[in-house]
């Protein structure tokens, strides 16, 4: 953090709750708001992150699945072809 800035103390929440949180700070535009707003949005881009590393550790995983079955099955075929 920069000198001068604070944490919020809405870091700790959870979506639900800052979502409750926000519908009940009536007063748009207003510091909590915002805080809560920012708050929110840091909420939901860590989500977003952290689902998007997730897949694509999946996706990578399965991809190197496809290359080595890729690899037995181009052996098995050059095997069939010299038998045959």
């Amino acid at each position: 953090m920069t000198a001068g800035t604070k944490q919020s103390s809405y870091i700790d929440h959870s979506i639900p709750q800052l979502v409750a949180e926000l519908r009940s700070d009536a007063v748009i535009g207003s510091q909590g708001h915002a805080e809560i707003d920012g708050a929110l949005r840091a909420k939901c881009a860590i989500l977003l992150a952290d689902a998007i590393d997730k897949h694509q550790k999946a996706a990578t995983s399965l991809s190197n699945r496809l290359f080595w079955l890729n690899i037995i099955l181009g052996i098995f075929t050059v095997i069939g072809a010299c038998l045959g």
